[in-house]
């Protein structure tokens, strides 16, 4: 998480410390009080198996989900 800040990630969550789906949206509704779609612009996602759903979940319209490896899940 650390080489993704460094290389200019806005933010990094540790999807087994925190529900990031959610985080995502209460974190991105609303920017100086006015309301947006929320979600964010790109989810990277590497596991695929459980964090599938919330990755969709969590983007917003025209957002993106980078899948690399699919290393978890059927």
């Amino acid at each position: 998480m650390e080489k993704l800040k460094a290389m200019g990630a806005d933010e990094t969550i540790n999807y087994k410390d925190v529900d990031f789906s959610r985080w995502a949206i209460e974190n991105t509704a609303s920017r100086n009080g006015a309301p947006t779609d929320g979600g964010v612009d790109v989810v990277i996602n590497s596991l695929v198996g459980e964090t599938w759903v919330p990755s969709l979940r969590c983007l917003k319209r025209g957002g993106s989900l980078l899948v690399c490896g699919a290393t978890a899940g059927p």
